[in-house]
């Protein structure tokens, strides 16, 4: 069984140093879509260049979410993510990505 997530905390201002060599780092991030009720809270972790990591979970449990915030289509509630050292304040200004709708198959 899930531990239950942390209440929400105020926003945190971005830490003074980024690791010069990380290319993703990720810092008490918290995503709320309803008042008091997180969807997730105190997410924190570094990726450097050239490491594969997989985010795992359940439907529901936030973790397409994460992916969202971290590109900028979401905002954060709480903490901050910095890509190439630069604070995710929104959507970069060429998204790579996109996101499908399930089930969906491409046009014949």
């Amino acid at each position: 069984m899930a531990a239950p997530l942390a209440p929400e905390t105020a926003p945190v201002a971005p830490r003074t140093t980024v690791k010069a060599d990380a290319l993703l780092t990720v810092e008490r991030l918290g995503k709320a879509f309803a008042a008091g009720k997180p969807v997730f809270s105190e997410v924190s972790f570094t990726l450097d260049r050239g490491e594969v990591v997989c985010i795992i979970g359940q439907s529901g449990l936030g973790t397409t979410t994460i992916l969202k915030v971290l590109a900028g289509l979401h905002r954060a509630r709480s903490g901050h993510g910095f890509v190439d050292r630069r604070d995710v304040a929104g959507p970069r200004p060429a998204p790579g990505g996109g996101f499908s709708a399930t089930g969906r198959a491409p046009p014949a």
